[in-house]
């Protein structure tokens, strides 16, 4: 069943800190590799990486230094060793001059790539010991991740001990107690273990029902991590033709997704993330223009630190630019090579403005130039005299200049270095080439030899020479020696590092093109023989990893961290993405797919705006990611669409939601972490959930008119049933389902829009995945049942209940006999209410029974949040008398969409269209008869930003009450009872309901904190209501806007405009709603309600005034006279046509 290899895959997803690759377990304690030959992995050893693996003690202990070849070497040893060696030799020869000092100060001489300049900071950043403890945990989380290939088959031979293969809960626990060597602590995870497989609550569990469980719950994780792990681009790629007459050089990639190409005739051009040209410009001077030979552009880099444009010309000189207006500024003239490659670095945590500019050049040679001082240096240069319209400065004259510019030149490769970068991480040098020998090296760039080169020229050569000696043989790195009758300056000749100073990785046919990750500690390598190794950066005998299958050299190579993956270019233009964990092949994308012509020259790609730019003789184009939009990406979502549904499971402590692409997730609501997730209903949204009473199995319901049943913790389907319907495509939606046990027989209610009540008898003992039909429908339901569409459901012990629907008529059942037990009409409104629908806002959208209430004769039982958006508690054994109706907000529009009570009913909590969230104290609330005020208002905020779409009471240890709410605007949140942000299901950090110390740390969210409607009411907006009403008000009979006569206000001056700071609710009319039905875009589903059908999802309002709001007001020089008064219009909705009579 393949189950530990699904699990190896599931926690590759699991945070914790990033492990030095080199490391590993011995015994518990973690290690580097005593040998190049060494044991090496990239993961802690507890991880599972096959289907045989056994599971490794997870008790940290003390973490000992690594052994290195010398043996084992302590942190204070090392650290002491290199001070003391490098003390020992530099005092033995001469006095040490102040400039080296602190030049050695600032970077030790690193005697083995293995040990870091800096271990203690080195060993704090990997070795965290409460992360440590933090993964392990994660990792002992569920006890089913125990078991693997070698254990299932000890299980098996449990079960086959006892009768029919089946055992008891207790005979369970102490098996895999017994089996597993659990503690006393991680028995409550067997009793959940065993709930999740019994879901038929038989007690008894078989050894298919536990493989069967095992296999569904990791191949539905085992294929969400490949869909996760599913990547797509816009194909064909967007392609325009290439401004440029001579080959690019390079692409660079901007911090707003934009790209900088430079060709090798000096033309520099921007581009955006659409491919559109932003601007252009030759950085060729005049004077440049004018030579007989044409300038050389070998390669150019972007310095955003000080604003300036770099390249390498063949000349041999480095020509710096403004990136402003590409003006030129300086350049460093009189480099003993053509430097091929560039790259450099800045001390950003220093205030001494130090950079250093690395190039290396034909002879395979790595130069360092340093800048102590870069902004004063590059001033210095600028003001020398110019030559080809340039201020130039000779590399010779820019080293005189008192210490502020230092320059190191390191003979690494026996070929031209083929690219060269520095890392920030390692803080070392790393070159490649196409020589085997010296394919690719990880050098430090102030090495030992460099204290000699300061101090005197003559020792420094005879070391040199000394270690050219000692090194010659095979494939050994050699000086290059003086041509007769040439001259180099001591200062230009090359020199080698020592072996303790660098690291080479021996490669066949060399290395072309590398990239380094620091936050997945890897080193990627490609070339002239087609294969992809993945090295750990500090042990070089072997790669962790090939990637085979090329059929042309690898040109180009990028690592994306945070999405774990690896993107290859190569010769024949073949685009192929790769996974870093797994290390597969996830898409190829092949010249015919991007229809790119033309021959390769540059490649880039840019993590900001998830896109690829390739550059070729003859075009350049850009393959674009296929990413879904966010509505919000700057706030934590839990869906990708609106959230239609969410419940609380107390017996696993779960948060079930469910959204409009029928996508149900898992999750715990101690700590926000998602358990699991499945596809409900495909093609159809997911509208309503419920739980049986073991909390075991989840029902839900569709808007295609399906309803199932899941164990919703291996997404198991176990039987699917159908309503009633004569048209099989012209399924009703279901509104609302419910668990419900009459006469100790157990059904499933469900209502929608066939506005008939079906009852599904619940036996377990049927075959899963049966296809089921409700029973005969009750007699009074098709005789004295709703007229129009049901839109909730409600039961009370021991036999009743409640349905109410869109005409706000609400029906108590008998559900033993099944006739009507009392039918409750909407009652008349209040007499200061207004319409503020066009139906009058009937629609009972919520019922619920208070069950403590059970029985009671003299108190209110029902709940219902309609109609008029007012709550409504209702006596349903004196015929349906009102006690109590209460307005849910004082605001205009809030109609309630959303309600709940704890367990005990002490406390109400209802939410609204608006994202509010009331809790009411209903403890004693019309109890003993009718009452005239309102319950006590203990709490109310704003929560979401679209409509809530459902709310639940979760009640912990220790008497814990917390809401969770859902919304619209894609999001389950959870509060505290005094309306206390805790977090929201989905975000990236873990929150603990018993520590307020890892809640949130803003008390609103974000979304809402800024949304126009959270602002109070400007009272601009009341003033200006007040002049609206007025013109209302006078405008049929003819008056003036204010109130003044017609002739004054035509020579008033015109009033200043006002602004709208919130955004009103907009009404629709008979009219507008017609058009809209007839022009309904769905075909399942019926009902005349289009705007309670949630057909697509809703872009989140980001805020500000519409175009109505802005609107400027002008006074009406004309006001045309109305009718009289036996003229006016009538709004009468029983005579909607006597409006035209009076007018005719």
């Amino acid at each position: 069943y393949r189950t530990a290899a699904m699990l190896s895959r599931e926690h590759t997803q699991l945070p914790g800190p990033v492990l030095k690759p080199s490391s590993m377990l011995v015994n518990g304690v973690l290690q580097r590799p005593a040998t190049a030959s060494g044991y090496l992995e990239t993961h802690p050893k507890h991880y599972v990486t096959g289907l045989l693996d056994e599971r490794q003690s997870m008790q940290p202990k003390l973490v000992d230094r690594p052994m290195t070849a010398g043996g084992a070497l302590s942190v204070a040893e090392v650290a002491g060793s290199v001070v003391s060696s490098a003390e020992a030799r530099c005092s033995a020869r001469r006095p040490r001059s102040p400039r080296a000092e602190a030049r050695t100060f600032r970077q030790q001489r690193r005697p083995t790539i293995d040990r870091t300049d800096n271990l203690q900071a080195i060993d704090k950043y990997f070795l965290n010991r409460v992360e440590y403890e933090k993964i392990g945990s994660i990792l002992r989380g569920k006890v089913e991740e125990h078991i693997d290939l070698a254990k299932l088959k000890k299980v098996k031979k449990i079960f086959a001990q006892y009768s029919n293969e089946s055992i008891d809960l207790k005979m369970f626990k102490e098996e895999m107690r017994r089996l597993l060597n659990l503690p006393t602590a991680k028995l409550n995870q067997l009793d959940a273990l065993f709930q999740k497989i019994d879901w038929s609550s038989n007690g008894y569990i078989s050894w298919d029902e536990f493989c069967t469980y095992m296999q569904l719950e990791f191949q539905e994780k085992e294929s969400q991590y490949f869909k996760d792990k599913e990547i797509k681009f816009i194909l064909p790629a967007r392609v325009k033709t290439t401004i440029h007459r001579d080959a690019i050089v390079r692409i660079v990639g901007l911090s707003d997704g934009s790209f900088a190409c430079a060709s090798s005739d000096g033309l520099v051009s921007f581009w955006n993330s659409q491919l559109e040209l932003k601007r252009k410009r030759s950085i060729i001077t005049p004077e440049q223009t004018q030579r007989t030979k044409q300038k050389w552009i070998t390669h150019f880099m972007i310095i955003n630190e000080f604003t300036k444009i770099v390249v390498s010309t063949g000349d041999r000189e480095l020509e710096f630019f403004e990136l402003s207006n590409f003006e030129p500024y300086c350049k460093l003239t009189g480099l003993y090579s053509v430097p091929l490659n560039l790259d450099y670095t800045c001390h950003k945590k220093t205030d001494s403005n130090e950079s250093m500019l690395f190039w290396g050049d034909e002879n395979g040679c790595v130069n360092i130039l340093v800048l102590h001082k870069t902004g004063e240096s590059l001033r210095t240069w600028k003001k020398k005299p110019k030559s080809e319209g340039i201020a130039a400065v000779t590399l010779e004259r820019a080293l005189d200049s008192g210490g502020l510019v230092e320059y190191i030149r390191w003979k690494v490769h026996n070929d031209w270095v083929a690219q060269i970068r520095f890392d920030e991480f390692l803080r070392q040098v790393v070159s490649c080439s196409n020589d085997e020998s010296t394919a690719l090296v990880i050098g430090c760039s102030i090495g030992s030899t460099l204290v000699d080169h300061h101090d005197g020229s003559g020792a420094a050569a005879r070391d040199s020479d000394a270690m050219a000696a000692a090194g010659a043989g095979a494939g050994a790195v050699q000086a290059p020696k003086a041509q007769p009758g040439s001259f180099i300056s001591p200062i230009m000749q090359p020199r080698l590092r020592k072996a303790t100073d660098q690291t080479v990785f021996y490669v066949h046919k060399g290395v072309r093109t590398f990239d380094i990750s620091k936050q997945k500690n890897i080193l990627v390598t490609g070339g002239m023989d087609r294969i992809i190794r993945i090295w750990n950066p500090y042990v070089n005998s072997k790669p962790i990893g090939t990637l085979q299958g090329h059929s042309a050299p690898i040109v180009y190579l990028t690592i994306a961290a945070d999405e774990n993956r690896l993107f290859s270019v190569y010769q024949d233009k073949c685009i192929e993405v790769w996974d870093i964990l797994d290390q597969n092949r996830l898409l190829t994308i092949r010249p015919k797919g991007h229809k790119v012509r033309g021959d390769l020259q540059s490649f880039h790609y840019s993590p900001q705006s998830k896109s690829l730019m390739l550059a070729t003789t003859d075009v350049v184009s850009i393959l674009n990611i296929k990413v879904k939009q966010k509505v919000q990406a700057d706030i934590p979502l839990t869906h990708k669409e609106a959230v239609t549904c969410a419940i609380y499971n107390p017996t696993f402590k779960h948060v079930i939601s469910a959204s409009e692409n029928s996508v149900v997730k898992v999750w715990e609501v101690e700590n926000g972490k998602k358990v699991f997730e499945f596809t409900s209903h495909e093609g159809s949204a997911t509208t309503c959930l419920c739980l049986d009473f073991t909390g075991r199995r989840l029902v839900t319901g569709s808007r295609a008119g399906s309803i199932r049943v899941w164990n919703y913790n291996n997404g198991h389907c176990l039987r699917e049933l159908h309503l009633r319907s004569s048209d099989r495509h012209s399924r009703s939606e279901v509104t609302a389902v419910l668990y419900m046990e009459v006469s100790k027989n157990r059904f499933i209610v469900a209502v929608g829009w066939d506005r008939r009540i079906s009852l599904f008898l619940d036996d377990c003992g049927e075959a899963v995945q049966s296809v089921q039909y409700p029973e005969n429908y009750w007699k009074d339901d098709k005789l004295r049942g709703h007229t129009e569409d049901i839109l909730s459901v409600a039961s009370s012990p021991p036999n009743h209940l409640a349905t109410s629907s869109y005409d706000g008529s609400i029906i108590v059942w008998n559900t033993v006999s099944g006739h009507v037990y009392c039918k409750i009409p909407p009652p008349p409104p209040p007499s200061d209410y207004e319409d503020e629908c066009l139906d009058g806002d009937l629609s009972v959208t919520r019922v619920l029974f208070l069950r403590t209430r059970a029985g009671n004769r003299e108190a209110a039982s029902l709940l219902a949040s309609g109609p008029r958006g007012r709550i409504h508690l209702w006596n349903i054994y004196q015929g349906g008398k009102l006690y109590s109706q209460f307005q849910n907000h004082p605001g205009h529009g809030h109609m309630v969409s959303a309600m709940s009570v704890d367990v005990n009913d002490t406390i109400l909590v209802t939410g609204d269209r608006f994202g509010h969230v009331s809790i009411w104290s209903i403890y004693e609330y019309a109890l003993h008869g009718p009452e005239s005020l309102c319950p006590e208002l203990l709490f109310r905020w704003r929560a979401h930003t679209e409509t809530v779409s459902q709310v639940d009471v979760v009640t912990l240890m220790q008497k814990r009450v917390f809401v969770v709410t859902a919304s619209e605007d894609f999001t389950v949140r959870i509060w505290t009872r005094r309306g206390e942000y805790v977090g929201t299901f989905g975000q990236s950090t873990e929150w603990s309901l018993y520590n307020e110390d890892s809640f949130g740390p803003l008390k609103v969210p974000i979304d809402v904190l800024v949304d126009p409607k959270s602002m109070p009411e400007p009272l601009a907006i009341k003033e200006l209501d007040k002049e609206k009403t007025t013109l209302d008000e006078n405008g049929a009979s003819g008056g003036s806007v204010t109130g003044q006569p017609q002739q004054q206000q035509q020579q008033q001056p015109q009033q200043q405009q006002v602004t709208f700071l919130q955004k009103q609710q907009k009404l629709l009319d008979d009219t507008e709603i017609s058009a809209m039905v007839r022009e309904k875009s769905y075909v399942d589903g019926k009902g005349k309600r289009l705007r309670n059908e949630r057909l697509t999802p809703k872009l989140v309002d980001r805020g500000g005034p519409s175009d109505f709001q802005t609107l400027r007001l002008f006074a009406l020089t004309e006001v045309p006279k109305g009718p009289g008064e036996e003229g006016k219009k009538s709004l009468k909705k029983d005579n909607p046509y006597s409006m035209f009579e009076a007018a005719s």
